[in-house]
C-alpha cells in the first residue's frame, strides 16, 4: 500500500460551477464525468485481499485505492463515490492552489465565510513547532477575498496571485482555533497561552475588532468553495 506524506501546508480554493437545480437531476441519465473528476468503486476494495500491519500502515498513512496512485487522485482531485456527488460539484468542478508554505502551517483551520465582505477567514496552527506559536507566540487570523480566488479559478496553481491578509484583532484572539458565522457575527474560539491566560470566546461585530463575549475555565485549540447555481 503506497504512503506518502507532504510537509507543505496549502491553501486552496476551488469553484463549483453550474451545479443541478434539481437534486436529482442525474437519477435517471447518466451524467458526463468532469475533467477534474474520477469515479471511485467502493465496493472493489471493501474487503481487501490484504491488510498491511500497523508497522506499514497506520494513522499517519494515506490510503490509496487498488489500481489508483497517489499523482493521478491530485490530478483529478474531485472523487465520485455515488452519483449523488454530482449534484455537489455539477458540471466542471475546478481545485485552484492559491497559497503554500513550506512547513508552517499558516492555513490550518477556522475556516469561515463571511458574506457582508465575500471574505473567508482561516486560523495559524497553535503549538506548531515549525510556526513557533503556543507558549511563545500566539498565532494569527488570516483572511482573502474571495472574489481574488474566484478570478483564478482557470488555473490549477495560481500561487500568489491572492492576496492574503493578516486580521489584526483588539484584543487579542491568543492561539485561535476555531471559528464559525453566528448570526451574522465571527465568532473565534481561542486556547490561551499557558497558566496566565484563558481560553474564551470572542465575538466580532465590526471586523476586524473582536470583544470577549464568554470566558472559560483554562485549557491548553485552503479549501474555500464557491457555488454558482
Amino acid at each position: 500500500m503506497p504512503s506518502f506524506r507532504c510537509p507543505l501546508a496549502a491553501l486552496l480554493a476551488g469553484v463549483l460551477v453550474e451545479a443541478s437545480a434539481n437534486p436529482s437531476g442525474y437519477a435517471t441519465e447518466t451524467p458526463t464525468v468532469p475533467e477534474q473528476a474520477q469515479i471511485i468503486d467502493q465496493k472493489a476494495f471493501n474487503v481487501l485481499p490484504y491488510v498491511p500491519p500497523l508497522t506499514e500502515s497506520n494513522a499517519t498513512t494515506f490510503f490509496v485505492p487498488p489500481g489508483l496512485d497517489a499523482a493521478s487522485l491530485k490530478e483529478r482531485p474531485f472523487h465520485i463515490y455515488d452519483d449523488e456527488f454530482y449534484d455537489v460539484i455539477g458540471s466542471n468542478p475546478t481545485l485552484t492552489l492559491i497559497a503554500r508554505t513550506e512547513s508552517d502551517p499558516l492555513f490550518h483551520e477556522a475556516v469561515v465565510w463571511y458574506p457582508p465582505t465575500d471574505e473567508v477567514f482561516f486560523v495559524q496552527n497553535a503549538g506548531a513547532r515549525a510556526a513557533g506559536t503556543g507558549l511563545n507566540k500566539s498565532s494569527i487570523i488570516l483572511k482573502i477575498d474571495l472574489s481574488e480566488a474566484a478570478a483564478v479559478s482557470d488555473q490549477r496553481n495560481a500561487t500568489g496571485a491572492v492576496n492574503l491578509h493578516i486580521v489584526d484583532s483588539n484584543p487579542l484572539v491568543v492561539n485561535p482555533n476555531g471559528a464559525t458565522n453566528y448570526r451574522g457575527q465571527l465568532l473565534f474560539a481561542a486556547e490561551g497561552q499557558g497558566p496566565n491566560v484563558t481560553s474564551e470566546l470572542i465575538i466580532s461585530k465590526q471586523i476586524p475588532q473582536p470583544f470577549v463575549i464568554r470566558t472559560h475555565a483554562q485549557s491548553s485549540a485552503m479549501w474555500v468553495y464557491e457555488a454558482q447555481c
